[in-house]
């Protein structure tokens, strides 16, 4: 039972990862209150030697006063060493996190060693404990540091400084008020540092765990988001083709009708209707259907490459082609190249009435965008050349230029 309870002072249950991750984060937080600390106390090293250089000289050959002067030049060096050490090494923490552990330890134990030598030269005088008071209580405070570890400092300090109190102090009264005190306190400071290190390592954890369904919630979000642009594209886009859809193209010629209006552009409107297309389906069944849809839309798609072409799945076998900046005769000889590639194919249809193989009819409308027309117009115009072609019993194409009024 006592053995599990000890083992509870010791053990905040972190695995090796996780372990490895709370020291990195600890002793950069260590690295920066170290340098503070260092830094302080070269500023207090330095006004003892001053004091003791310019204001007690005649006292430097006496004890225990020359002592004091060299314990100020001891933390000084001592000072100087650590803090080129930290910044060294303190700035690469994951790099060099066993170096930083091992100057920690040498860091905090020097430490602890000054506070109780210069509390053992003061025994010679006021007998004052509050050095080494203070010392252990700002280590356990300031310093992140495991318990097991903050045991193999303490105790063998105290220890030794309990072996050399009766040394430097005469007064038994004093010496056993001494004693109990600095026990005492070396107890707390433990405590300190114990519950220290249990409040940060609990901030952690709460911490990694907001960070990992932060990351969850991430994850989950582009999940959705990816879900959302899959039937967003589902909406606009028609799925045998990947082309966009009639609705969808309604949206974007309408605003390509009124850019081409502000600007004065010509646009021109290609559409396609396949010749027969049901006696194909009839004849080959609904998969050849689709199949002859998807080469037409390769084909389709390859021939008209600006960016600024909209093409798109208008109906079972009826496509249609926006064509910005494109004048009537552009867009006829497109046109016509579109229907030559189609035949090129020669995708069978014994079922046509017009060729043995699958052929297309066009219809191409030219318009100039103005104020009393809309993309209808344009639409109208285009299927009333389509309408042409098909009375001309398919396989042609019709062109309609004329300035609808």
């Amino acid at each position: 039972m006592g053995k599990n309870y000890l083992g509870e002072w010791f053990n905040f249950d972190l695995n090796e990862e996780t372990k490895q991750e709370f020291d990195v984060n600890i002793y950069r937080l260590n690295v920066i209150r170290a340098k503070a600390i260092l830094k302080l106390l070269l500023v207090v090293d330095l006004a003892l030697i001053f004091y003791y250089s310019m204001l007690r000289t005649v006292d430097l050959d006496k004890t225990p006063v020359k002592y004091f002067y060299m314990m100020s030049l001891f933390m000084l060096v001592l000072s100087v060493l650590f803090l080129l050490l930290i910044y060294n090494y303190g700035n690469k923490v994951t790099d060099n996190l066993s170096k930083l552990k091992v100057i920690g330890f040498f860091y905090i134990f020097s430490i602890l060693t000054w506070c109780m030598a210069v509390t053992l030269l003061y025994q010679l005088t006021s007998g004052d404990v509050a050095v080494y008071i203070t010392g252990t209580l700002a280590i356990s405070i300031l310093s992140i540091i495991h318990p097991f570890k903050m045991i193999l400092l303490l105790i063998p300090i105290h220890s030794i400084f309990l072996i050399l109190l009766p040394r430097f102090q005469t007064s038994s009264n004093r010496l056993f008020e001494n004693a109990i005190i600095t026990t005492v306190s070396i107890i707390v400071s433990f405590i300190i540092s114990r519950e220290f290190y249990k409040s940060k390592i609990e901030d952690f954890k709460i911490k990694k765990s907001f960070k990992e369904q932060n990351i969850q919630l991430t994850r989950a979000n582009l999940e959705l988001e990816k879900v959302n642009h899959k039937l967003e594209q589902l909406s606009y886009t028609d799925s045998l083709t990947g082309l966009l859809n009639r609705r969808k193209f309604n949206e974007v010629m309408q605003m390509e009708w009124e850019r081409c209006r502000r600007y004065g552009i010509q646009i021109s409107l290609i559409m396609i209707d396949i010749d027969y297309y049901k006696n194909f389906n009839d004849l080959y069944g609904h998969q050849a259907g689709d199949e002859c849809i998807t080469r037409i839309t390769y084909t389709i798609s390859h021939l008209v490459r600006r960016s600024s072409d909209i093409i798109a799945r208008y109906g079972g076998e009826e496509f249609v082609i926006a064509l910005p900046h494109i004048t009537g005769d552009k867009a006829y000889e497109i046109a016509e190249n579109i229907r030559e590639s189609i035949e090129a194919l020669k995708i069978p249809h014994e079922a046509s009435l017009v060729s043995e193989y699958v052929t297309i009819s066009l219809g191409v409308g030219t318009l100039t965008p103005e104020a009393n027309l809309t993309y209808n117009d344009l639409i109208e115009s285009a299927d009333s050349a389509l309408y042409r072609a098909k009375v001309k019993r398919n396989h042609t194409v019709s062109l309609e230029m004329q300035k609808i009024v």
